[in-house]
């Protein structure tokens, strides 16, 4: 079996309004077995592989790569021992969806596909950006459309080719956070948050599954932090002067017995009492942080909210980086 070039090149160039250019080669190729076909001549290395780039004689482009496009043609033949045959390679600079440096023929061996975006929202915000708490002059959370803000929720799509589906284990995962740091984002920043099958075949009858894993990205993590607003504080009262006059900075004095260093005084619901406004009547209060009222000289307290568990993403075979 031998594999000649005999010359008879043919070359030709495109290139379209937005500067896309494409080169095509055409060989004349001459085989000695009447037994020889066009996979032959593909796997016999004298063709351009992959990735190769334009560069013929004086004609060099070093942007337009040699694509795994191939066209394969016998020619007619004289004789019963001299086969000759036409195979044009395409070259190009426009872009591909994958990596070309090796022919792909399993499905299952097809590299994961990975994409992203954003999507507008509104929020409505407690925190101004240096981090204080938005409150009227009397100390009031603000709520509404004044504090409502244009925010974009990052999106990052997976699609996979597996023999087995899993089903029950990122069923199990849906709607949980990254427990590792992923993507360079840290733990609680990733969420996985819809996600997709279809079986496919290939071959006679054999079959896999293409799966799309949907995650939504949050910096600021999926956890909700508030205002610790409330009706109810820990026993006591506001320290008053010997003329009855509130002390300033006001200073909640606790009753005896209650340690707010405690966490069982803490956790002790007899430990609590409705909050009472100068008249007697029952009100919203805005907290420290540890149960008692915001005296208002320094940041109110804030409750961070972890509603969404904990998941090992990785195990699902979700590529480390893009």
């Amino acid at each position: 079996m031998a594999v000649i070039g005999v010359g008879e090149t043919k070359y030709s160039l495109s290139r379209s309004r937005e500067g896309e250019r494409e080169y095509e080669v055409t060989w004349k190729i001459r085989t000695d077995d009447k037994d020889d076909g066009p996979q032959v001549i593909m796997d016999s290395g004298f063709l351009s592989p992959i990735g190769a780039s334009w560069n013929f004689g004086n004609d060099s482009d070093i942007w337009c790569y040699c694509t795994a496009d191939l066209r394969i043609r016998k020619l007619q033949s004289d004789d019963e021992s001299t086969f000759f045959w036409t195979a044009t390679q395409l070259f190009s600079n426009a872009a591909i969806d994958r990596c070309q440096d090796q022919s792909v023929d399993d499905p299952l061996l097809e590299p994961d596909r990975i994409g992203g975006g954003t999507v507008k929202y509104t929020k409505e915000v407690t925190h101004d950006r240096n981090g204080d708490a938005i409150l009227t002059s009397a100390r009031e959370l603000i709520k509404g459309p004044l504090v409502e803000f244009d925010a974009h929720k990052f999106t990052v799509w997976v699609e996979q080719n597996v023999s087995d589906l899993e089903l029950d284990v990122f069923a199990d995962m849906t709607n949980k956070v990254n427990e590792n740091t992923m993507w360079g984002l840290g733990v609680r920043q990733v969420k996985l948050s819809n996600a997709t099958w279809e079986r496919k075949h290939y071959g006679l009858c054999n079959v896999y599954y293409v799966r799309t894993f949907e995650f939504d990205v949050d910096v600021d993590t999926f956890d909700r932090i508030g205002l610790d607003e409330g009706t109810k504080v820990l026993k006591g009262d506001w320290e008053y002067d010997a003329n009855n006059d509130l002390v300033l900075p006001k200073n909640w004095i606790l009753d005896a017995g209650i340690n707010p260093g405690n966490q069982a005084h803490l956790d002790n619901p007899n430990n609590y009492e409705v909050y009472l406004d100068s008249k007697g009547n029952p009100t919203s209060v805005i907290l420290d942080g540890a149960g008692q009222p915001w005296e208002g000289t320094y940041d109110p307290g804030t409750v961070t909210i972890e509603y969404y568990k904990e998941a090992d993403f990785f195990t699902l075979g979700i590529p480390t980086s893009f």
